[in-house]
């Protein structure tokens, strides 16, 4: 089989087998971690600080609310760049965006300590 006809029928069964989801990220996940079982485990653990899914749900609303005050929506078209960190404020930050309509971007951050002489 030919390159491009494994990279076309790979395409094709992908499609077939995975839908697109048409609904933001934020909505996918607190749709699938709502339920009554779910909402009080542990979602996210930033040091010694856990959050558990309805903690972190209710931050990202919190957030969004912030940011939408501030004029940052889909309506304005916003584009917002979030230093990479995997801080519980970066992942509430990213979430908050995704429910304003933001156009998010994480930029990695590189320590001087990782790069190599």
């Amino acid at each position: 089989m030919e390159r491009n006809e494994f990279v076309s029928t790979l395409s094709e069964q992908s499609a077939a087998v995975s839908p697109p989801i048409d609904q933001p990220a934020w909505h996918y996940l607190k749709e699938i971690n709502s339920t009554p079982d779910r909402l009080n485990r542990i979602a996210l653990t930033d040091g010694v600080k856990q959050y558990s899914f309805a903690e972190m749900f209710a931050q990202w609303k919190r957030y969004a609310a912030v940011f939408s005050a501030l004029g940052i929506t889909r309506s304005n078209r916003s584009r917002v760049g979030l230093m990479g960190s995997t801080s519980a404020e970066a992942v509430f930050a990213l979430y908050g965006l995704n429910m304003v309509g933001a156009e998010t971007s994480v930029i990695a951050v590189f320590s001087i300590f990782s790069l190599h002489k």
